[in-house]
């Protein structure tokens, strides 16, 4: 519904700005500035819309325990849409910056049919001081303490974005997003963001069980969320990246020479409550920090390679025994615990510290086409306190490149843990994932 109005909105909004002035029109490289109307001859107010798609074809290495239509299953293959999005931008005055992305995440064959695109993001922001600080409000990704809390999908390394970087992915927050207020800038070569918000109520997440209850491993609380605060600064050596969106990119093919140094942090109290040992019912704060690199270089006498590396070092804090499964585009039900779950669930956040680290290398073009490929690797670490042995997940496989980040294929394969209890030994499972991209 949200959608459909905005595009209505926008369509109506086009047609009077094109009776009004023969000067005006769409942009002609569709392809790097997306269906993009421009407002005035200079081309710096205009209306902006992108579509992107991220088609899956998966198979899967099940965990123990696993059941589809109750039946036990050991593997599985099946396809989806890990993402579709459309974004709507608008800068109807120097000042004034409108941000919308309507959407949808991980359908696929048992998800409920003919879904909603909803409304991933509403914001608008105000330039305070030209081009160095700008306050906004709305619902929005701004709220980060890590470079890819909010990724750019549309420029992942992988077949997928660090997800463990999203510690409340649809937990207390709507994928990753959140209503509160936003200052952001740069100063000299510092860009900034900071953030007030106000969490989504626990009792409204799919993981919430009213008739669980409280134990000595803390879970969020159902009460009234307070305001949480969070801020990441970054020193950017190099060239600057842009700051319109939050989103920030996970490979920029070569064009850009980036060096940047990330730190971050978000906090809330009284957000998770557990029993003590005398039967008591005590609060922890949430408590998220992380400090980051991201570099990519041109290399080659006419730049024709390019490195790309990111390491990441989080402590995160969510009290005792903390600790949550993912299962990214889940088509799986079965057996599950605090520790493990069906499909492919990956013990992913909790109490303790994380490592984490990317690299890619592009190659040239191939003769006499724009086809370029780009193989990459991840290495997930994490020393969650509740499990006495170290998790570690890791990724590799190889971006084909047809037509820039515009037509994409990648060849993904992933290297997952599954504990039967805190202190065994981990099974190891494994998912390969073909992943085709569109996006204009």
């Amino acid at each position: 519904m949200y959608f459909k109005k905005a595009l209505l909105l926008t369509g109506v909004f086009i047609i009077v700005c094109k009776l009004g002035s023969y000067s005006q029109g769409f942009s002609k490289d569709v392809w790097n500035e997306g269906l993009t109307y421009s407002l005035n001859e200079k081309g710096d107010r205009y209306i902006r819309m992108t579509v992107l798609g991220q088609f899956w074809a998966r198979y899967n290495q099940n965990n123990p325990g696993t059941l589809i239509f109750d039946e036990t299953k050991d593997h599985q293959f099946d396809f989806s849409f890990r993402r579709a999005r459309m974004q709507l931008m608008i800068q109807p005055h120097e000042r004034v910056f409108i941000y919308s992305q309507f959407g949808l995440n991980n359908f696929n064959y048992v998800t409920v049919r003919k879904p909603s695109f909803f409304m991933h993001d509403l914001s608008m922001d105000y330039m305070v001081v030209k081009n160095h600080l700008y306050v906004g409000a709305g619902l929005h990704s701004w709220a980060t303490s890590s470079r890819f809390a909010a990724p750019g999908v549309a420029s992942i390394l992988g077949h997928d974005a660090p997800i463990y970087q999203q510690q409340l992915n649809d937990e207390t927050d709507q994928f990753v997003r959140n209503l509160g207020v936003y200052v952001k800038g740069s100063v000299n070569r510092l860009n900034f963001r900071l953030s007030a918000i106000k969490p989504f109520s626990y009792t409204k997440s799919a993981s919430f069980n009213a008739s669980q209850p409280i134990s000595e491993f803390a879970q969020f609380s159902p009460r009234d969320p307070a305001i949480e605060l969070g801020t990441y600064l970054e020193w950017q050596f190099f060239d600057k990246e842009q700051d319109k969106i939050p989103y920030k990119a996970g490979t920029y093919l070569g064009k850009k020479k980036i060096l940047n140094l990330g730190a971050g942090a978000r906090y809330r109290p009284k957000a998770l409550w557990y029993k003590t040992s005398l039967g008591d019912t005590a609060y922890s704060p949430l408590i998220m920090a992380s400090v980051d690199v991201f570099f990519e270089m041109p290399l080659g006498n006419q730049k024709q390679y390019a490195l790309n590396l990111y390491g990441a070092y989080t402590y995160t804090d969510f009290g005792p025994g903390y600790l949550r499964q993912v299962a990214v585009d889940n088509i799986y039900s079965g057996a599950s615990s605090h520790i493990h779950g069906p499909g492919n669930a990956i013990p992913m956040v909790g109490t303790g510290n994380s490592l984490y680290a990317q690299a890619g290398f592009l190659l040239p073009n191939l003769p006499k086409t724009e086809i370029r490929f780009m193989p990459y690797a991840t290495t997930l670490i994490a020393d969650f306190r509740v499990i006495k042995r170290p998790i570690s997940v890791y990724q590799a496989g190889v971006n084909v490149f047809i037509k820039q980040q515009n037509i994409k294929l990648t060849a993904g394969w992933e290297n997952r843990p599954y504990f039967n209890s805190t202190t065994q030994r981990a099974i190891r499972r494994n998912m390969g994932v073909i992943q085709l991209q569109f996006f204009i």
